[in-house]
């Protein structure tokens, strides 16, 4: 035999079901959300490593003039 307990007024309970509705509703498209998102954070992954490649030479080359310049 199953009891249950009540504390507080119906509504709390209507509150706790629908935050819990609510919860697994948000997790079972969790999975569908990153997938569609996927090859856009792939996109801006490539693109920032892209730039900090570009940056890092820029850097180098700079620093190599500076070399060559004073002597």
């Amino acid at each position: 035999m199953t009891v249950l307990l009540m504390v507080g007024d119906d509504r709390d309970v209507v509150s706790s079901y629908r935050l819990r509705v609510e919860a697994l509703l948000l997790k079972e498209e969790f999975n569908q959300t990153v997938d569609w998102l996927k090859p856009s954070i792939d996109a801006v992954i490539i693109s920032a490593r892209g730039l900090n490649s570009t940056l890092r030479r820029s850097s180098c080359s700079e620093s190599a003039v500076k070399d060559w310049s004073s002597i």
